[in-house]
């Protein structure tokens, strides 16, 4: 190509690797984007841009992260800030039908946020914040100045505004010409506040800057003012304090812009949110009621903006044109693309938009079949498979504690309580049975335990954890107590409905007779829990009239209060409520009463007991019981020292020759709530399957804990007497704490919250 010089253009990789031409050429590219932009958007984003394009107005997004010097910003105020810079939708209701430019609502916040920024600057210079209040009687109100800069020439009062190019009086100006919302601004501060500054021997001096950042040419002459100044004071090159006086105010400016967009409107998560829209949704549900053409709807059911329509195909049509027409002045639209029509008449009538079209009712609504037996089994086989994921991983966790609560909490009934309540049983029992066969497996493999399904282990296992169980209950057999809380609550009306007639009957089939419920269902609160502890009351019973006499005492026992609270804790080695594969593999077998792999023989030293499970955790002879003894009274210790109870350890130990062994108390805490002497605490465990209380603990619940109590009293009331104290003996069996036990710790759980958390402790 020829030279520019012989009339022809230069090579374009010459020119590139010339960095002033680049640049030039770049800057060119840019303009032409940039009136490309312009010459196609609005009237307001057209102010945007010359605004946003005006000097200093990004330096926001050049400056460095530095929370110290405030030059950042959260993710959620960069991100709004991001939007609001492009012109973007800020989702989160930044306009108001009342007050289009809601940022001016902020415009007080934002100037009062930019002045600590100036001080800052002004650090080296004698300043004083909001001078002028109250000078005269006739000025009462008057502060003509944010910041009054006193040895500047005949003193400075700077007065800080932001303004909007957006603003109904400016756009119209700000859309043609850049800077015309600052310069605004300027004139009608200097209207304002030039003769009450004249009077106060001031010179009143404007910092006027838009939402987006572009000041007013007095504040940029200001500011180049004040940054010659600091640059001989600082000996710093003046462009680098100007790029940081800029960033930093400007970086205020967005960060409060940010805040309003923000804190404006309903937020996410707010429960205004639902309610204000169910207000604006009611009148449209009136008046699709009101309308003629919709008096053959059957069923009109909303929640929130999911709707459901039935009828004649004509009034579901009349339904949607009354939403059409209406519902755009409420901000209400909709969304075709997500709706579904099915009827056995054509369905031509409805607009094209519709996709989704069906002569036979197969589909879901809100996460909830609608459909034959068939479809609703797979529907609820589909949802399976995403459970199935989370149950392999289960499986896979080392930790067997980890996994079981995992498995109660996240993995089990609560997958399936939505479409129990909403699907009737007798649609999808197989395939709810199935799922609860998946919990069964994922539940052996987490425990390594050899459980059959039809087991005595596995029936308990499905019981709450308040009836000795697991808290696994089974989907199918909860099921009928799930729909039947459903339709009491919330459609009582369809009780007569052959589904709801199914389901009662399969429900009076679990239950025991003076359990079962007839129509009409009654319509109180918490009507689920109740069916569902009806059907664990008769599973409870079964198992227990089929128990042997040591099982039945075991029921009893770990049925108990606070009995399964070890189950509930969470697995912290710093709480001390950890526990080990192996220990948590035999607590379970323990728990659910499976046989023990011990090896037979006699025990070592009870050559006349066999060893079996009871006799390995009542042993008292190998150091055994009491290591467990310790372990459980320095646990209440600790507890009581946090309480700042001041307690101590074997009180009254050695007190005299007499009693040389008497320790009457583990513990003893000399304030007590129970009265004015000090609590002697004698910590003891006993056992429901002991030989000379079996017969009673497999009938009474907590005989044995209350004989051992009866015990101690006999031996140790007398002594604490003497020593002016009160005996309060804490008795725990293998796997449930004591009624006095219980009753210490509620009583005085007001010393410290933590107080409350001892039983989960003393179990593990």
């Amino acid at each position: 190509m020829a030279a520019g010089s012989n009339g022809g253009c230069c090579d374009v990789e010459s020119l590139a690797q010339r960095p002033p031409i680049q640049k030039a050429l770049s800057a060119k590219i840019d303009d032409f984007q940039f009136n490309q932009l312009f010459n196609s958007s609005s009237l307001a984003d057209r102010a945007r841009l010359l605004s946003i394009s005006s000097p200093h107005a990004s330096s926001w997004l050049s400056v460095v992260l530095s929370e110290g010097l405030g030059l950042h910003l959260n993710p959620d105020q960069f991100q709004v800030a991001i939007k609001w810079w492009l012109g973007l939708d800020t989702s989160g209701g930044s306009l108001c039908s009342l007050c289009p430019d809601t940022v001016l609502l902020m415009s007080r916040h934002c100037a009062r946020s930019i002045r600590p920024s100036c001080l800052h600057m002004l650090a080296h210079l004698s300043v004083k914040v909001e001078a002028g209040n109250n000078l005269t009687p006739d000025h009462s109100h008057t502060r003509p100045a944010d910041v009054l800069v006193q040895n500047w020439s005949r003193g400075r009062p700077f007065d800080i505004c932001v303004t909007s190019p957006l603003n109904t009086l400016t756009l119209s100006e700000a859309g043609g010409c850049a800077g015309a919302a600052a310069q605004a601004g300027e004139v009608r501060k200097h209207s304002a506040n030039d003769d009450k500054c004249g009077d106060l021997g001031w010179f009143c001096v404007p910092l006027v800057t838009e939402t987006y950042g572009a000041w007013g040419p007095e504040a940029k002459a200001c500011f180049s003012q004040l940054a010659s100044r600091l640059s001989i004071r600082l000996q710093k090159p003046k462009s680098v304090i100007l790029h940081e006086l800029y960033g930093r105010l400007n970086t205020c400016l967005v960060r409060c812009v940010a805040t309003a967009i923000l804190t404006t409107g309903v937020q996410q998560g707010d429960p205004l949110g639902p309610l204000l829209f169910s207000l604006v949704l009611h009148g449209l549900i009136l008046k699709i009621a009101e309308d003629d053409m919709c008096g053959e709807l059957l069923f009109n059911k909303w929640y929130l903006d999911d709707g459901v329509l039935a009828g004649t195909s004509l009034s579901v049509r009349a339904a949607l044109d009354v939403i059409s027409s209406l519902g755009p002045s409420l901000g209400l639209y909709i969304n075709f693309a997500k709706c579904e029509v099915f009827g056995k008449a054509e369905l031509s009538a409805f607009p094209s938009e519709i996709t989704k079209r069906y002569h036979t009712p197969q589909l879901e609504i809100l996460g909830a079949p609608i459909g034959n037996e068939e479809f609703c089994n797979n529907f609820v086989i589909n949802k399976q498979s995403s459970v199935s994921f989370l149950l392999q991983q289960l499986q896979g966790l080392e930790n067997p504690q980890l996994a079981l609560a995992l498995l109660r909490k996240c993995a089990a009934f609560c997958k399936m309580t939505h479409i129990s309540r909403v699907t009737p049983p007798t649609l999808i029992k197989s395939s709810l049975s199935e799922f609860d066969d998946s919990i069964h497996h994922c539940f052996t493999e987490c425990l390594a335990l050899n459980l059959s399904p039809q087991s005595s282990g596995w029936k308990q296992a499905c019981l709450s954890l308040s009836r000795g169980g697991l808290g696994l209950r089974s989907v199918a057999v909860h099921s009928t107590a799930a729909y039947l809380g459903s339709v009491s609550s919330s459609s009582p009306d369809l009780a007569s409905s052959h589904y709801v007639i199914d389901a009662l009957n399969l429900f009076n089939l679990q239950v025991s007779a003076e359990d079962t419920v007839s129509i009409p269902l009654p319509t109180k609160s918490h009507f689920q829990h109740d069916l569902s502890q009806r059907i664990e009351n008769c599973q409870f019973h079964a198992l227990y009239n089929s128990g042997s006499l040591a099982d039945r005492a075991r029921l009893l026992s770990i049925s108990s209060a606070h009995a399964s609270s070890w189950l509930q804790v969470v697995p912290s080695p710093r709480q001390g409520c950890d526990m080990a594969t192996s220990e948590m593999q035999w607590g379970i077998k323990w728990w659910l009463g499976l046989p023990l792999t011990l090896e037979l023989g006699v025990c070592a030293y009870c050559p006349d007991k066999a060893l079996d499970a009871h006799h390995a955790v009542t042993c008292k002879f190998g150091g055994d019981v009491v290591a467990r003894h310790n372990a459980l009274r320095n646990a209440i210790f600790d507890f009581c020292k946090r309480a700042l109870l001041n307690p101590k350890l074997e009180a009254g130990a050695g007190l005299g020759h007499e009693r040389r062994l008497t320790r009457p108390a583990d513990i003893l805490i000399p304030s007590w709530s129970n009265g004015d002497k000090p609590a002697a605490i004698d910590v003891s465990i006993t056992s429901p399957l002991k030989s000379n209380i079996l017969s009673e603990a497999g009938v009474v619940a907590g005989a044995a804990t209350r004989q051992t109590e009866e015990r101690k009293h006999t031996c140790n009331d007398t002594i604490c007497s003497e020593l002016g104290w009160k005996c309060v003996p804490l008795v725990v069996e293998t796997l449930v704490l004591g009624e006095e036990l219980q009753a210490c710790f509620l009583e005085n759980s007001h010393h410290d919250l933590r107080l409350k958390a001892i039983p989960q402790r003393l179990q593990c």
